[in-house]
């Protein structure tokens, strides 16, 4: 998400791809804290993915870094020479692939930035580790830090195609100015996702396809948790987040202001949905997804979205013919033959899916 001031690049790396992850700016509008427990409750971030970037950015409160007592010719490694440091930056940190070498620098790395930035250090065995990401996978690294806080978001504002600039409303009276990451604004609202792995992965996809923003409805929704950031390799360590305290009168206010909302619900009639993929013997509109200000909604895992959000919808994407079964299945049916079938697909996937094709419309 890019905003009109301060602007960056922090690069973390997989072993299969580079992911670059913008350099939030900090704001100043009315915070939510995305902690259901006491606000003075710690949380323990994991792993080399989560960690890294939350103490990069610091938009918590960092308490203290844990990290797994190192020794041998690994500990001895410079990181603080220009060649050291461009090797770490440089450096792959899939979870799953990370040898030992790898995992001792970066456990150098995360100590040297604690160090710069005045947090505590900790150096305690691999079993205390364990014991405090739960056994979860942490690469020799865990954080204790405050719960994230994320920005109020109550309207999105009209977008000036021009200067490519928009408000977004964050109280009666503040606004934060933005400036558009594609020709068009795209924005993804997510109405009662409570799976912390869901959340994580689209938080992931989000970054990926360089969305505007993201939103999550305040009262229903799975917290930011550590889980959440692990899901996300980190992306919610970086990305800015809004909460929503009403997700119908977001989109009822932001449509007045000329976004586009697209839905997701399969149960809309035939005529508000867009089929990404026709079903046998139909076919995809040519018409471009993105024209303008797109607002996408996506809903529940289990119960999809809610009529009161749906029926605020312009159109329904749908994967696929929607609902309708295909005349072979029919036949099938008529029949009497038994047929195993999948009804959907993972909400995480789906939005990997339609976000990948509105951001290719742009």
């Amino acid at each position: 998400m890019n905003m009109l001031g301060k602007q960056g690049l922090k690069q973390v790396c997989s072993r299969a791809v580079q992911v670059y992850f913008p350099a939030g700016p900090r704001l100043s509008a009315q915070l939510y804290s995305t902690s259901r427990h006491s606000p003075s409750k710690v949380e323990l971030l994991y792993g080399a993915a989560s960690v890294l970037p939350a103490l990069d950015q610091q938009r918590r409160k960092i308490l203290r870094l844990f990290v797994r007592i190192q020794g041998g010719l690994y500990e001895q490694l410079d990181i603080e020479t220009p060649m050291s440091r461009k090797k770490l930056n440089h450096m792959y940190i899939r979870e799953d692939l990370l040898s030992q070498v790898e995992a001792s620098k970066l456990i150098q790395f995360a100590k040297s930035e604690a160090r710069k930035k005045n947090i505590p250090i900790r150096e305690i065995s691999q079993s205390r580790l364990d014991v405090l990401s739960e056994k979860r996978p942490n690469q020799g690294l865990v954080m204790e830090a405050m719960p994230l806080e994320v920005e109020i978001c109550r309207s999105l504002g009209t977008f000036d195609s021009e200067t490519s600039r928009y408000p977004v409303q964050t109280s009666a009276k503040e606004s934060i100015e933005m400036i558009s990451n594609h020709r068009f604004p795209i924005w993804l609202v997510l109405d009662s996702i409570m799976d912390p792995q869901n959340l994580g992965a689209i938080l992931r996809t989000a970054h990926f396809f360089n969305l505007d923003g993201v939103i999550i409805s305040s009262k229903e929704s799975a917290p930011l948790s550590p889980v959440v950031s692990k899901a996300s390799s980190g992306a919610l360590e970086v990305m800015d987040l809004f909460v929503a305290p009403s997700i119908p009168k977001l989109l009822e206010s932001s449509a007045i202001e000329g976004w586009h909302i697209y839905g997701t619900d399969i149960r809309a009639p035939l005529d508000q949905r867009v089929s990404l993929y026709p079903a046998p013997g139909g076919s995809v509109p040519r018409k471009p997804l993105v024209e303008g200000p797109t607002i996408l909604v996506m809903g529940n895992e289990g119960t999809g979205l809610k009529s009161s959000v749906s029926r605020l919808c312009h159109q329904h994407i749908v994967i696929g013919g929607g609902t309708e079964p295909s005349e072979h299945a029919q036949a099938a049916t008529n029949a009497g033959e038994e047929r195993l079938s999948v009804d959907s697909l993972n909400v995480s996937v789906a939005a990997g899916i339609i976000l990948s094709a509105l951001v290719a419309g742009v």
